[in-house]
């Protein structure tokens, strides 16, 4: 059933796709310019189909159309053309896109912090991890709250062989998630049996595949 549910899903963006491009060239008949949020739904649909060329293009043509002074709305654009550019290998142009997004909105904003994180994202790929890690360090400091940011913290840290660091992030983003996350649990696994500790490593094992028996990759660890 898997395989038909993702050709509909398929099927539902190229639709989206489609419908889109109408309302740009609606937009251009009536002498006006597409709104920006379904230019920018069209790029993340054509990301979602495996275009992010395509994607990149449609957002090249909408930051001619931002004016300078609407903060907020180049802050989403330039987010967006980050994960573009990540999709893409283009690591250096996407650290500028993030740059441009840390230096124009305050820290406050979740958009900041997804901007520190993707910018580490970008450093980690180029191989200067010490910058990386400093910003995922100050995405913590930011938004300390945050499961996703501790666990993301865990995994640059599981990919950088620092198995203890790791360990103590995923168990951070455990505390904090409202339910008990299998994918984390997994992960933590991971850093715990890299450690020798393999008694607790079966443990989170298990607890992952309790709450989800069918998640494969848990299966095939044990």
């Amino acid at each position: 059933s898997g395989a038909p549910a993702s050709e509909k899903v398929q099927e539902l963006l190229e639709e989206a796709v489609d419908d889109l491009v109408a309302v740009d060239q609606q937009a251009q008949i009536n002498g006006n310019s597409a709104p920006l949020g379904a230019s920018h739904l069209r790029a993340a649909c054509l990301c979602s189909l495996g275009r992010p060329e395509d994607a990149h293009d449609v957002l090249q043509m909408c930051r001619e159309s931002i004016g300078q002074g609407n903060i907020e709305l180049l802050a989403r654009q330039s987010a967006l053309e980050a994960e573009v550019l990540i999709l893409l290998g283009r690591y250096r142009e996407a650290i500028e896109a993030c740059t441009e997004m840390i230096v124009s909105i305050p820290p406050i904003s979740n958009l900041h912090v997804e901007a520190r994180l993707m910018r580490g994202c970008c450093y980690s790929e180029v191989g200067e991890v010490d910058k990386a890690f400093e910003e995922y360090r100050e995405a913590i400091v930011l938004a300390p709250e945050r499961a996703d940011v501790h666990e993301a913290s865990g995994e640059l840290f599981l990919l950088h062989h620092w198995f203890g660091e790791a360990v103590t992030a995923f168990g951070t983003a455990a505390r904090l998630s409202d339910a008990l996350s299998p994918r984390i649990m997994y992960k933590r696994a991971l850093a715990l049996l890299a450690v020798g500790n393999v008694a607790a490593s079966l443990k989170d094992m298990h607890k992952a595949l309790r709450v989800n028996p069918k998640m494969p990759v848990a299966v095939r660890a044990r």
